[in-house]
């Protein structure tokens, strides 16, 4: 990476899949993995692996990290995705609401127009017509991933999510839509779920990885070179730089 950074990049006459170009990339992607690893990310160590070995031209390690990428946790992986954006609109909705309470404060009742007040309620108005549409996507991931047979959860699990979901949301009046309730108290539950998810999400991605066992042997291959090889100054900054 220094090396790319001082000299912008491989020389337009070299080889950029040469053993030499590749290594300070090939070490980050292997220390990636590694880190991966003692995090149990799973789905990150099969990322990074496959990343390594494209970068080398080859796709032996393809079917498997497809495999692990459509498997039940790459699916609660995107789920909880969703629910960390839907409770950063919350966060945001929130943050809106307030400043205009702010605002409505400022001015004198009498002044009917304040373009500052208009453009707060026009952006919450718009906030509050785009969450129906995401809700009911995340909504409907969620019960049907933690549904499924494949994805080692108790039967328990879907019925006790929906009722948490349940909780958060109130019919809009003029739409009849499902409204996600702007408050902190959504933000705390989506962020339960999200854990919730999670403990699912690594046992069954730990159970995909167990039956790699390319990638297995890739990734031991690679702690066994890391473990070997004396630390440099430049790559104990670099496994720093990573981690922050």
């Amino acid at each position: 990476m220094l090396r790319h950074m001082k000299y912008r990049g491989v020389p337009p006459s070299a080889d950029p899949y040469s053993e030499r170009n590749l290594a300070p990339a090939s070490e980050q992607v292997n220390q990636a993995a590694t880190d991966a690893k003692k995090k149990f990310d799973w789905l990150n160590v099969h990322r990074w692996l496959l990343t390594g070995q494209l970068m080398k031209n080859d796709d032996s390690l393809v079917a498997e990290v497809w495999r692990s990428l459509h498997s039940p946790a790459a699916q609660l992986e995107y789920v909880t995705i969703l629910g960390r954006s839907l409770s950063e609109i919350v966060h945001c909705g929130l943050e809106l609401k307030e400043a205009l309470r702010k605002r409505n404060h400022e001015i004198s009742p009498l002044q009917r127009e304040d373009r500052i007040r208009d453009e707060l309620s026009a952006q919450i108005k718009k906030l509050s017509r785009q969450v129906p549409s995401m809700l009911n996507g995340y909504w409907d991931k969620l019960l049907q991933v933690s549904s499924e047979s494949s994805s080692l959860a108790p039967e328990c699990l879907a019925e006790l999510l929906q009722q948490k979901l349940k909780s958060l949301v109130v019919a809009d009046r003029d739409s009849n839509q499902r409204q996600l309730v702007m408050g902190e108290q959504t933000q705390l539950v989506l962020n339960e779920i999200g854990i919730i998810l999670s403990y699912v999400q690594d046992a069954i991605a730990q159970d995909v990885h167990s039956q790699s066992p390319h990638a297995a042997h890739i990734l031991e291959a690679i702690e066994t070179e890391l473990d070997s090889r004396p630390k440099s100054v430049t790559s104990v900054q670099l496994h720093n730089m990573s981690l922050h």
